[in-house]
């Protein structure tokens, strides 16, 4: 087998299945999946690591993730939300250990003490697991008063920073979580400072890199192309270049190499197609051709626009026909609906019975189930 990510002959045996669209971005579909690849164990690892674990953690991609999360909450299937990462907090000076400010899903303050990461455009701890870090220790505070919801604030913040040590700054409310264990002496000093905080606004570090789709947009065009064009594309000079930048050392490298590509950050005329492309709730993937050459589009949480070529189309290439494919993702509900031509998504997407995009939207109307933050609140 030709591994599209590498390009090399692969015996079957390390031969697995990748999800193009990774499982954290709402990637694992139920009950099937049109987006999974057969590529070689070694370089299904290694885009989880390099190229899925930046791009799912980088601060837009995260934070769009966490708000997602928050529309569709079902507290009977026990639910762990995103929480939300609001920067490295300013106020608080110390030479080896730095604190970053998040939000739990009901406005709960979260305070994470660390020794610095390598990577500081990262949120939260380093995407690849070989990576050592400090886990830390984190101050929080349960703001809902809403029975349902401390279990699930619980939960969320615990599975969000593995390894830390947790201390509760109010009260936990019954049956939500054994007892928090007191602040040891050497932490009472970050427990006097957030205690001093907590409440005020506080100027934070926001982690940013311009260049933190290009790989991700690169994967995805590799996938979906390899996926729905086939091994003649696979084995394309323009598959070859789009592998290349994939496992290029450096942005700048992945610039000398020519592949285009607007990557996922605000480029000039692209706030008007995102529009186009936006459905709420869902990723959008459009593989298009036009004028003899494909084009791959994708719409991240329809926030974040992203272009490239595919590359030429040649005789043995299938034909998508003029308007191309359009594929609509539901993260939240590991669901989808396609593939669609252009013309049809855009007919259908303001029409509310309209028959292609009718069964995704029964299922996001019908899982719009979060609870009310506080006792007799209705929102």
């Amino acid at each position: 087998m030709l591994c599209v990510y590498c390009g090399k002959d692969r015996p079957d045996e390390i031969v697995t299945k990748e999800h193009v669209i990774p499982q954290a971005l709402g990637g694992a579909l139920t009950p099937t999946n049109p987006f999974l690849l057969d590529v070689c164990k070694p370089c299904n690892s290694a885009c989880g690591r390099w190229v899925d674990g930046p791009f799912i953690r980088s601060f837009l991609v995260h934070n769009a993730r966490a708000q997602l999360a928050y529309e569709y909450v079902d507290p009977t299937a026990d639910p762990v939300l995103p929480v939300l990462f609001m920067g490295r907090l300013k106020g608080w000076n110390d030479n080896d250990i730095v604190c970053d400010a998040w939000i739990g899903p009901t406005g709960d303050p979260i305070y994470h003490f660390h020794r610095p990461y390598q990577e500081p455009t990262w949120v939260g701890r380093p995407p690849t697991s070989i990576d050592k870090y400090d886990p830390g220790v984190v101050f929080f505070a349960f703001v809902g008063t809403n029975p349902e919801w401390p279990p699930i604030v619980n939960r969320s913040i615990v599975e969000a920073f593995p390894g830390a040590a947790f201390h509760c700054l109010n009260s936990s409310p019954p049956d939500t979580a054994p007892p928090w264990p007191p602040v040891p002496a050497e932490r009472l000093g970050q427990l006097t400072w957030v205690r001093s905080v907590l409440g005020t606004r506080q100027e934070v570090q926001v982690p940013h890199n311009l260049h933190f789709g290009d790989r991700f947009l690169v994967k995805l065009a590799l996938g979906f192309a390899t996926r729905f064009l086939g091994s003649a594309f696979a084995g394309s000079d323009r598959a070859t270049d789009l592998r290349n930048a994939l496992w290029a050392k450096t942005p700048y490298e992945m610039e000398k190499l020519e592949v285009g590509g607007t990557g996922f950050v605000s480029v000039p005329g692209l706030d008007k197609l995102a529009d186009v492309l936006n459905w709420e709730g869902c990723h959008l993937f459009y593989l298009l051709q036009r004028g003899g050459s494909t084009a791959f589009v994708a719409n991240i949480y329809g926030k974040y626009p992203g272009i490239i070529r595919v590359g030429d189309l040649t005789p043995d290439m299938p034909q998508i026909g003029r308007d191309g494919m359009v594929w609509l993702v539901a993260p939240g509900l590991r669901a989808f609906a396609g593939p669609m031509d252009f013309i049809t998504f855009l007919a259908e997407k303001d029409a509310p019975t309209a028959a292609h995009l009718l069964p995704l939207r029964q299922r996001m109307q019908m899982a719009r189930k979060m609870p009310p933050f506080h006792v007799g609140s209705t929102g």
